[in-house]
């Protein structure tokens, strides 16, 4: 899938908890701990279907941090893919309606 074509959508099937600039997310599915750093926080915050992962690292990584848009993209693809392995964040072609946001979040 295409970077430009990637849309995110957190999981129903998670709790987190944001301490600061970090966020700690636990998959219910399997247990799986995750502790994001500020980085991977501003991508979790923006994960709303809509908005598209290059978008997200253009005006929320690459803006706050300093990181170049190749290194940041690249980063951001192993990110999410991760937490997508893991069923913390789905993983779109297209925009997530939000009545489609809304069923990802009941089936997980």
């Amino acid at each position: 899938m295409a970077i430009t074509e990637m849309y995110l959508t957190q999981s129903a099937d998670i709790a987190a908890r944001t301490l600061g600039e970090d966020t700690v997310i636990m998959s219910t599915l399997d247990s799986t701990v995750f502790m994001l750093n500020s980085v991977g926080t501003a991508i979790w915050n923006a994960a709303d279907g809509a908005t598209p992962l290059s978008r997200i690292v253009r005006e929320r990584v690459c803006a706050e941090f300093d990181v170049s848009g190749e290194q940041a993209i690249a980063d951001a693809m192993e990110f999410v893919d991760e937490l997508a392995k893991h069923g913390i964040l789905h993983l779109s072609d297209a925009p997530v309606s939000p009545r489609r946001h809304h069923e990802f979040a009941r089936r997980g």
